[in-house]
C-alpha cells in the first residue's frame, strides 16, 4: 500500500512522557547509548628509516608497446590497468624479457598504481618494474606496495610519474 500524506495524519504519534507504563524510557536511552572506551596506546619499539626507491630497486620501464607482433601463449602481460592486477593478457614472451618477485607501477592511467608480481611475467613500456637489488622477503614487498599506493595522491593527469620521478621517490 502506497504512503500518502492524508494516512500518514492518520497516525497517532505519542511522545515518551505519555506512554503508560513503569519504564522510563529516557533513562533507557541513556543505557543503551554506548560509552566511549578508554584506550592506552601501547608504544611499539621500532626504528624506521627513509629510502629512496632507486637505493632499494632497479627502476626500468617495461618491454613492450604494442601486442600486435605477439602471440598468444602463457605468460602475462601487465599494463596500467587497475582490474586483474594490471594483466591484460597471455603471450608468448622470451624468458629474458620475463621478471618474477618484483612491483610494477603503471605511469599512465591512475599513475603509481603499484602492483605486486609474484609469478613470471613481462610489461608494457608505459609501466616501471621495480626488481629488488637485494634479497627482500615477500611481506616487505607487499608493504613497500601498499606504501607506494599510499603516494598515489601526489600524482595524477598533470602530474605524471615516470621513471626519473621514481628514482627520486622516498618511502
Amino acid at each position: 500500500r502506497q504512503l500518502t500524506p492524508p494516512r500518514i495524519g492518520r497516525v497517532n504519534v505519542l511522545s515518551p512522557s505519555q506512554f503508560k507504563t513503569r519504564l522510563n524510557f529516557l533513562e533507557f536511552i541513556k543505557e543503551l547509548t554506548p560509552t566511549k572506551r578508554k584506550i592506552n596506546p601501547t608504544k611499539i619499539n621500532y626504528k624506521t628509516k627513509e629510502f629512496r626507491l632507486s637505493e632499494l630497486f632497479y627502476i626500468n620501464s617495461g618491454e613492450y608497446h604494442s601486442v600486435n607482433n605477439l602471440k598468444e601463449g602463457k605468460i602475462p602481460l601487465v599494463s596500467c590497468s587497475d582490474i586483474d592486477n594490471g594483466i591484460a593478457g597471455f603471450y608468448d614472451i622470451p624468458d629474458n624479457k620475463t621478471d618474477k618477485n618484483c612491483i610494477t607501477i603503471s605511469y599512465d592511467g591512475k599513475p603509481l598504481t603499484a602492483k605486486f608480481h609474484d609469478y613470471k611475467f613481462s610489461a608494457y613500456d608505459n609501466v616501471g618494474v621495480l626488481t629488488p637489488k637485494i634479497e627482500l622477503k615477500k611481506t616487505t614487498l607487499l608493504f613497500i606496495t601498499i606504501l607506494l599506493n599510499i603516494e598515489r595522491w601526489r600524482y595524477g593527469y598533470g602530474r605524471k610519474c615516470y621513471k626519473q620521478k621514481l628514482e627520486k621517490l622516498r618511502i
